[in-house]
């Protein structure tokens, strides 16, 4: 990881970001915290935080223990009191598509922060006539000049699997190395995304995050450089044209501290909004619609985490 934006720069200036994935915890006054967004109630608030938490160390949400063994509405599995089916199955999209807003949400909020004109609703679409999430407008980024992004929480434990002879896997990690979901999600997005658009001669750059709150490589590196530029201007508006080394590293620290936990913070909760049960959705009981041959087998994740 280079010191600033250009990659060939001598190795004494390189450096490796690390990433904790609860290292936001330390953030609760962020102004983008876990907060009564999305007309949240403080009591939808309290069940969120203790929903991701739970999940976070592998123990039974609340919230789900209650379902007991409901049926899902998909009608093949119950619900389990991790979450995990919920987080996979394609009935509850709903919740799905709510979460994902709100990590877009935090995400294009940072760029527009720091002065960046972005657009969520007029996207330009790739060649092959596929669209992403949002486009950041003259960031000039390796030449190119505007960046667009895709989102995605990939959830890193089976959860939907049908296959008779596969049906306890439900519940396991989904791949054997640490960061395997995440770097899938990561190739499924550039095969889908990334040569079409440069082709349109956009920098196209995939923001992959997990529901453990990991965060992919390339898109914390985006965040790095968003942040060095912001504490240029920030010292440029002082009129300090050649601030020291330690002043600089300083500023540069604070934005990208607050833009990482911003992610953080909106992951966390919109990992919590992925298995919440609507009203409308409430599950049906396993007297009415019986999906014995599916039921999830509980999974050790606080081994994974």
């Amino acid at each position: 990881m280079p010191d600033d934006e250009e990659a060939d720069c001598e190795p004494s200036k390189r450096k490796k970001i690390t990433w904790t994935s609860n290292a936001w915890l330390n953030s609760l006054g962020h102004s983008m915290g876990f907060s009564l967004t999305h007309g949240f109630n403080q009591v939808q608030v309290q069940k969120d935080w203790a929903s991701f938490h739970c999940q976070y160390l592998g123990l039974d949400v609340p919230h789900l223990r209650e379902h007991g063994n409901d049926a899902c509405p998909c009608g093949n599995f119950v619900i389990d009191s991790l979450g995990d089916h919920l987080h996979c199955c394609q009935q509850h999209a709903g919740a799905t598509h709510n979460a994902h807003e709100h990590i877009l949400s935090a995400v294009q909020k940072c760029f527009q922060q720091a002065g960046y004109g972005t657009d969520r609703k007029r996207v330009p679409h790739s060649r092959g006539n596929k669209k992403a999430d949002l486009w950041v407008k003259d960031f000039q980024l390796a030449g190119v000049r505007d960046v667009v992004i895709d989102t995605t929480l990939r959830h890193e434990f089976h959860g939907n699997v049908q296959a008779q002879a596969n049906l306890g896997r439900n519940g396991e990690p989904s791949h054997q190395a640490i960061d395997g979901a995440l770097d899938e999600a990561v190739k499924e997005k550039l095969a889908t995304y990334a040569n079409d658009y440069n082709a349109r001669n956009f920098f196209f750059l995939p923001a992959v995050m997990t529901t453990s709150g990991r965060i992919s490589d390339d898109f914390l590196r985006l965040l790095y450089i968003l942040s060095h530029r912001q504490a240029e201007k920030f010292f440029a508006s002082l009129g300090i044209l050649d601030p020291s080394p330690e002043a600089f590293k300083q500023r540069r620290g604070t934005y990208f501290h607050y833009n990482r936990s911003a992610i953080g913070l909106a992951c966390a909760q919109a990992i919590a909004m992925r298995i919440d049960i609507a009203r409308h959705k409430r599950p049906i009981k396993p007297a009415r619609r019986a999906p014995a041959p599916y039921l999830l087998h509980l999974p050790m994740h606080a081994q994974h985490v």
